[in-house]
């Protein structure tokens, strides 16, 4: 298979502003401004326990005993007086520079260990200034993000401004590039123009930057005031009916950019009604939809992802144009022997990503080189090596973890290597207990004197049903009598009718048997054996077609039940179903 690299790094791009994952401005603005305050809040903390610790410092009283012993543990000795120097020298003292004391000061080396001592008590995140300014700002930042949210509500809209007037447009032939989705299309239900202005202002997401901005576990809707998720149509289901007490009716359709996969639900009569009609591979882009978490059902601690719910009346879909590139991976499941049907880009890919994986796997194994006995890959952990086992059990809904052993080279004193002698060696062995018994004669494994008298019990309960067996295989004339007896209460049975009714054997041959074995006997009764010529018939009898189906009288009572259901929820409305379009 020929796979076309779309992405060729000799390609000259143009510079595309809808895969730059970055805020907006102004969200950048602010966060730079609470970043900018925070600091200067560190700095004014950090000058004030400076000033503090110098104070400390100099206020601290020496020792009068080692107040004549300078650094190097030396007593200083009082300086000689000043000598009295000639105005010659006084005038050439004056043209020597000389040093002040804060300068002399400055030069001194500081002490390392004192410096260390300052910067732990200076560390700013855990001190109780810190804690005190957040908890005091906690209200001020709770309140400014209310307002943000509210501002950002509040310039709101949940439809495009001016596509009343879309119904005006005709459909345009092309083949160009959409630039909002990055997709080729054929067909441009709108103008560029047109989509220009009724997506100016709002943010533009596609299905990759979505997946970026709504992230687990809150999975909040994208900080925006108003934002578009752009996708082709990959498959659209048929209009259900909701298991509420009060049905509603909702479909669902699927958006793809062949690379991720989102599900969009529309609910409410009248927004199914309006958006049933949108076709598979055209390009669409949902205003304002609503984040719709999801788990898979009955898995509690499963991957949680997220949808997109549409549950209002307004015009909050734009149909921009039909899709060039989009197909379906035509290569068959084996498993259910149906073709994939998954969306894949024609320009690029021949087949889904799952299947070439396997094109890939199946034309390495052809490959000398590439054949070994393990899988593609490197192990699981570092300095581990993979072991293959022969498993007893053929089924395959076995967990392959319980059977997949690893073998550990250490390197350690000789004792560690000594008591991970056995471990080691366990590479060969089903457990660790079977390697050191098979290596040390006096150890002796503890699960085999487990349960000793549960396993007592078994041999004993074994023991008497061998010897039960063996009495009841020699009473033959006991045996005989049984026999006997369930020959005619089995003909007894078969004369009621009540095998013929049913059309087949219930005890799967076990009845053919009794009558086969007891053919032998004779009988005077015409009356009997007349019954036993039809028992024969109705045995070597057999249905060439047999319906499962429901009968019509069945069919009928669920219809009349889901009518008067109907009628029950929907009487009061005047809009017929009939209106709605199935496409």
């Amino acid at each position: 298979m020929v796979h076309i690299i779309d992405n060729d790094p000799r390609e000259v791009k143009l510079l595309d502003p809808y895969t730059d994952l970055s805020e907006d401005d102004k969200e950048q603005e602010s966060d730079i401004q609470i970043e900018l305050e925070m600091i200067e809040r560190k700095k004014q903390d950090l000058i004030s326990r400076l000033k503090e610790n110098k104070r400390k410092l100099l206020s601290k009283q020496l020792d009068p005993n080692m107040k004549n012993i300078n650094s190097r543990g030396r007593v200083e000795v009082p300086r000689s007086p000043k000598r009295e120097s000639l105005p010659a020298q006084e005038n050439l003292q004056h043209n020597v520079p000389q040093v002040t004391h804060n300068q002399a000061a400055n030069n001194k080396k500081a002490n390392p260990n004192e410096e260390d001592i300052v910067r732990k008590e200076l560390d700013v995140v855990a001190t109780t200034s810190y804690f005190q300014n957040k908890f005091k700002n906690s209200k001020t930042d709770e309140n400014r993000m209310v307002t943000a949210y509210q501002q950002m509500m509040s310039a709101r809209t949940h439809t495009f401004n001016g596509s009343t007037s879309l119904s005006d447009n005709k459909t345009i032939q092309c083949d160009e590039l959409e630039p909002y989705s990055n997709f080729h299309i054929k067909k441009r239900y709108i103008p560029k123009d047109e989509v220009d202005k009724l997506l100016h202002g709002i943010k533009i997401l596609r299905l990759n930057k979505l997946f970026a901005k709504v992230r687990p576990p809150s999975f909040s809707e994208p900080q925006y005031s108003n934002w578009v998720a752009i996708g082709a149509i990959s498959s659209k289901e048929d209009v259900k009916l909701t298991n509420a007490a009060k049905p509603v009716k909702y479909f669902k359709f699927t958006l793809t950019d062949f690379r991720h996969n989102l599900d969009v639900y529309v609910f409410g009569k009248k927004p199914v009604e309006r958006y049933y009609n949108l076709r598979v591979g055209d390009i669409i882009a949902v205003l304002n939809p609503e984040i719709l978490p999801w788990r898979p059902s009955g898995c509690v601690n499963g991957i949680k992802s997220f949808n997109l719910r549409i549950g209002h009346d307004f015009n909050c879909i734009l149909e921009i144009g039909a899709s060039r590139d989009l197909g379906w991976c035509q290569m068959v499941n084996h498993g259910q022997s149906k073709i994939c049907n998954s969306p894949i880009n024609t320009k690029t890919d021949r087949c889904c990503e799952f299947h070439r994986e396997l094109q890939m796997r199946s034309t390495a194994s052809k490959r000398i080189e590439l054949s070994g006995s393990y899988a593609l890959g490197a192990p699981t952990k570092v300095g581990t090596q993979p072991s293959i086992y022969k498993d007893n059990n053929k089924s395959r809904n076995t967990n392959p973890a319980k059977h997949k052993m690893f073998s550990i080279t250490g390197h350690g004193s000789k004792k560690e290597q000594e008591k991970e002698k056995h471990e080691i060696e366990a590479h060969h062995f089903s457990n660790k207990r079977a390697a050191k018994a098979f290596f040390d004669d006096s150890f002796q494994d503890p699960s085999l004197l487990a349960n000793l008298e549960s396993k007592r019990r078994k041999i004993k309960a074994s023991k008497m049903d061998r010897n039960l067996l063996k009495a009841l295989n020699g009473e033959d004339a006991s045996q005989s009598k049984n026999k006997q007896q369930v020959k005619e209460i089995t003909e007894k049975t078969l004369q009621t009718g009540v095998i013929q009714r049913l059309g087949f054997d219930p005890s799967g041959g076990q009845i053919a048997k009794v009558l086969d074995k007891s053919r032998g006997t004779k009988t005077d009764d015409p009356t009997i054996s007349k019954k036993m010529g039809l028992i024969n018939d109705l045995i070597h009898f057999k249905k060439d077609k047999i319906k499962l189906k429901p009968s019509r009288e069945i069919q009928l009572e669920k219809r009349h039940r889901r009518e008067a259901i109907w009628k029950k929820h929907f009487q009061d409305t005047n809009d017929s179903d009939s209106d709605l379009e199935i496409v």
